[in-house]
């Protein structure tokens, strides 16, 4: 770039008391050469008067394709003045920025700048910024009332709820007294009553929310109860179980039970799991669909008062008298510390197997907890085993391969062997 100044033919002289001002004109004016060599910018001569205003006028011999221009003048502030700038005729399209910031020191910058292409497309996004902000802002001053409808079903659903939370926690504690609802339903019933007023709430407010007219909304309603109907198949099936085994009271918290072949004390009844305390120091986890598919034994739902159900099975040779078996199981049971002796402890004959009779010792325990419940049975046992050693009493399960020798029979002396002992006869 080539920058030709020329010189004022009338310079103005210090002795003059009056301000000369001038201001600038640009230009641009296109020429046929191609290269760099053919671009120019030409500071033309001016004459101005003491006391008026004059203009300085600046071309670029222009190729057409330039986007910018900087430049810088100066001037003697002792005699000329700068007023103001302006673009030319050919100039047009353009933009120029003037940096006086050195004014007083007779310096003055130029930035000529000029965007063909983007500048409509500047212009546009401008214009669309700021049709899309007053879109919005309409939009929502017209949701507004609708909004505030929403949010009033929502705050009516909430206050319901708090309603019917404290109903149930009234049930649950005993201060209110319901035919048709007890203290152990009190809880799953509180979680429905809510859940089914909330999906109210939702459906009435669901035409007032912002944008659930759109084809966007509903299609993402859509979505989401496709998702639910396909992935909480299983999830929905455990919560029903739930329901099903907290209405049917098929156990409750604190109870002995027996779930397939898990035992122990239920610590929490869920909608979708049950935990189960073992004695061993476990803690099980049962999904509730595979409890309500499960035989469930309940060891403290028939006993008096608290406690437990506790029974043991052994089987014994036919060769042994079973009134004596029943005598020293029972007395095996009085031996053990935490057995009642009221209601007492009963021995049932379940079966008479080919070899041998099994027997079932039955009796109720006052422990609750889990531990306490596998030391009384571990204590059970080792009673057994020692009453029916001090009576010469094998606890086995006989199979024979052929005839004995000897009848396996138990005399009718015999019947009445101690601990058992001979009902008495009325005379």
């Amino acid at each position: 770039m080539k920058v030709i100044q020329t010189k004022r033919k009338d310079p103005i002289s210090s002795e003059n008391s009056s301000s000369v001002s001038f201001s600038i004109l640009l230009m641009v004016s296109k020429s046929g050469g191609g290269s760099l060599t053919g671009r120019q910018l030409i500071v033309a001569n001016a004459v101005v008067l003491p006391g008026q205003t004059g203009k300085v006028n600046v071309r670029l011999e222009a190729q057409g394709d330039e986007n910018a221009l900087g430049f810088s003048l100066s001037f003697d502030p002792a005699a000329l003045s700068y007023t103001d700038a302006s673009l030319g005729a050919g100039a047009g399209g353009a933009t120029l920025y003037v940096n006086a910031a050195q004014v007083s020191q007779g310096r003055l910058g130029f930035v000529l700048s000029r965007f063909p292409y983007t500048r409509p497309w500047g212009e546009h996004l401008n214009a669309f910024m700021v049709d899309a902000i007053v879109d919005i802002l309409t939009a929502v001053a017209d949701a507004l009332p609708d909004l505030l409808i929403a949010i009033a079903i929502f705050f009516a659903a909430y206050g319901i709820t708090a309603m019917l939370k404290s109903f149930f926690d009234g049930v649950r504690s005993g201060r209110i007294q319901v035919p048709w609802l007890d203290a152990d339903t009190a809880m799953p019933s509180r979680r429905i009553a809510s859940l089914a007023v909330w999906i109210f709430a939702l459906v009435m407010a669901y035409p007032y929310l912002p944008g659930s007219g759109t084809e966007a909304f509903k299609g993402l309603s859509v979505l989401v109860g496709l998702m639910v109907s396909i992935g909480a198949s299983g999830i929905i099936g455990q919560a029903a179980s739930g329901l099903i085994l907290m209405y049917t009271r098929t156990y409750r918290t604190g109870e002995y039970v027996r779930v397939a072949e898990h035992e122990g004390t239920i610590v929490e009844l869920g909608m979708f799991t049950s935990r189960l305390r073992t004695g061993l120091g476990e803690e099980l986890t049962l999904p509730n669909a595979l409890v309500l598919s499960s035989v469930t034994r309940n060891y403290s739902r028939t006993v008096k008062g608290h406690g437990f159900i506790l029974d043991t099975t052994v089987t014994i040779g036919y060769d042994a008298p079973w009134r004596q078996v029943e005598a020293m199981l029972v007395e095996a049971a009085r031996r053990t510390a935490g057995v009642l002796v009221d209601p007492a402890p009963r021995v049932f004959q379940t079966a008479l197997q080919d070899f041998y009779v099994e027997y079932r010792l039955v009796c109720q325990a006052i422990p609750s907890g889990p531990l306490p419940r596998a030391e009384v049975l571990s204590m059970l046992h080792g009673n057994v085993q020692d009453v029916f050693n001090e009576h010469g009493v094998q606890i086995m399960s006989p199979h024979y391969l052929g005839d004995p020798v000897t009848e396996k029979i138990v005399p009718k002396a015999k019947w009445y062997a101690a601990p058992a002992s001979a009902p008495q006869t009325r005379k």
